[in-house]
């Protein structure tokens, strides 16, 4: 099972995460394995999208450590706002992730990446 939470539901100081075991009966498991990973993402370095061109193609390239981000465009910035995800493969080449869009079947396209969260059961953002 996986959740995201946003920054806002963490506190400037010390957070504690607290897990609960149920069990349907009292003997209804005789071993319990728990694994549990805390990953933090710092959200300004994790915007760093830069674009180079290579002949006829665009070069995406981010860092590879933000691998729970996907790679978006959208042909307008102008209201209502529709991303869509980049459906070119990213390769991890030199520590970035790295995408090459052929620019004649672009056009005018603007890129960002994005993180999709999950918000966790019962909370709201």
């Amino acid at each position: 099972m996986q959740f995201f939470a946003g920054i806002t539901k963490f506190g400037e100081d010390s957070n504690t995460l607290t897990v609960e075991f149920h069990q349907v009966t009292q003997f209804s498991s005789k071993d319990m394995i728990f694994d549990c990973e805390l990953t933090a993402i710092p959200v300004a370095a994790a915007t760093c999208l830069t674009t180079m061109l290579r002949g006829s193609l665009l070069e995406l390239t981010w860092p590879a450590w933000t691998d729970r981000l996907s790679h978006q465009s959208t042909a307008s910035l102008a209201p209502p706002l529709q991303w869509a995800v980049v459906t070119n493969v990213a390769q991890a080449i030199a520590g970035q992730w790295t995408v090459r869009v052929a620019v004649e079947t672009i056009g005018q396209r603007f890129f960002r990446l994005h993180a999709q969260l999950k918000a966790l059961p019962g909370k709201a953002d």
